[in-house]
């Protein structure tokens, strides 16, 4: 009798012996080393694709490179000409914005921290708090319960194929 497979439309029989399991082992390593074949010669194409596209570009982007720096030395040359923060041309615009940067040693990166903790700047320090689950879950139950967590223990299927490698 089949089943269906997390809802899916693939019907499988299920298998009636130890001997059964492994041919099918084997049959999803055969699997496996066609789709890294596949896989292989997809990544073979798009490396040749990306090695020709670079090859076609290169002289354009070298242009639009020396065009930029060409462009940024006129317009600072003449910023005094622009009325102003953008001056506005038949092809695009040119300018000046503000901006604001902000450079320290990242040796003192946590010296920097705790003086601004010491101030109250709390807004100019990221953090990302996250769980961690693997050690959540080594705490016992009465305590989790106190926080509002469950702790589910149960055997996850697995399987492995062999395959051998070459050893340097």
């Amino acid at each position: 009798m089949g089943k269906k497979l997390g809802g899916a439309k693939l019907t499988v029989e299920e298998l009636g012996g130890w001997n059964e399991v492994d041919e099918a082992l084997r049959q999803i390593a055969d699997c496996d080393r066609e789709v890294a074949e596949i896989t292989n010669e997809l990544n073979e194409n798009i490396n040749k694709l990306k090695k020709k596209s670079e090859m076609q570009a290169v002289a354009f982007i070298n242009s639009k490179n020396t065009l930029s720096a060409q462009i940024e030395s006129f317009v600072t040359e003449h910023k005094n000409e622009i009325a102003g923060k953008t001056k506005f041309l038949n092809f695009g615009k040119v300018g000046f914005r503000k901006s604001v940067n902000t450079t320290y040693s990242a040796s003192k990166a946590a010296d920097i921290i705790e003086s601004l903790k010491l101030q109250s700047m709390h807004k100019c320090i990221n953090v990302k708090e996250t769980i961690n689950k693997t050690v959540l879950g080594t705490y016992p139950n009465d305590i989790l319960a106190k926080l509002g967590v469950k702790k589910v223990e149960k055997d996850t299927f697995f399987y492995e194929t062999d395959t051998e490698e070459i050893k340097s």
